[in-house]
């Protein structure tokens, strides 16, 4: 394992062209991204990083399909792949961020990837000043968080949810945190 390891390590140094992207900025487009220790798959994971993290780039693999050596704010030092990854063009930085939101609504993602969304365009919209995309942003934001709310499963009770009940979790502490915008209640039963 550990020669795998060095060997890894060795090819990611050769391969990395160092300089070229150093002022790059990119960000997630993907909930969960996995932060690497070396540019591949199978190599030990250092962390994961939500939807919308942003990232300095220090280097990157090249090719068609390249690895990213990058950078958090606040100081991870890993690898991640390119094709989770967005560059972001500072003069076009809200155009970028809104077509990743757009993107993920459109995907089907799971419970966790939903809060993600919520939660980068919460971010994204508290520092808007546009009065049009501030706008957008709350409809986009209602639309996520529908999303969150039908990946809650049908097993889970609104009941469950009041009674802090741990079969409840991780849905009971996410929507208890946010009942200023969302009750989660027992839908109709269809007939």
């Amino acid at each position: 394992m550990t020669r795998r390891l060095v060997c890894a390590l060795a090819i990611a140094l050769a391969t990395t062209r160092l300089g070229l992207g150093a002022d790059e900025t990119r960000i997630t487009n993907a909930s969960s991204v996995r932060l690497r220790t070396a540019p591949a798959n199978d190599a030990p994971v250092a962390g994961e990083l939500p939807l919308g993290t942003e990232l300095i780039v220090v280097g990157n693999t090249g090719g068609p399909e390249p690895w990213f050596h990058v950078r958090t704010t606040d100081r991870r030092d890993g690898w991640v792949f390119g094709g989770l990854t967005t560059s972001v063009d500072p003069g076009r930085r809200d155009q970028i961020i809104e077509s990743i939101v757009e993107a993920r609504l459109r995907s089907d993602g799971n419970f966790l990837a939903s809060v993600q969304l919520v939660d980068f365009i919460e971010r994204t919209a508290a520092r808007l000043n546009d009065r049009e995309a501030r706008a957008r942003f709350a409809l986009y934001r209602l639309r996520s968080l529908s999303a969150v709310l039908s990946n809650v499963p049908s097993s889970v009770r609104d009941r469950d949810l009041e009674a802090n009940r741990a079969d409840a979790e991780p849905y009971g502490s996410w929507i208890r945190g946010r009942l200023d915008a969302v009750r989660y209640n027992e839908g109709a039963k269809g007939g």
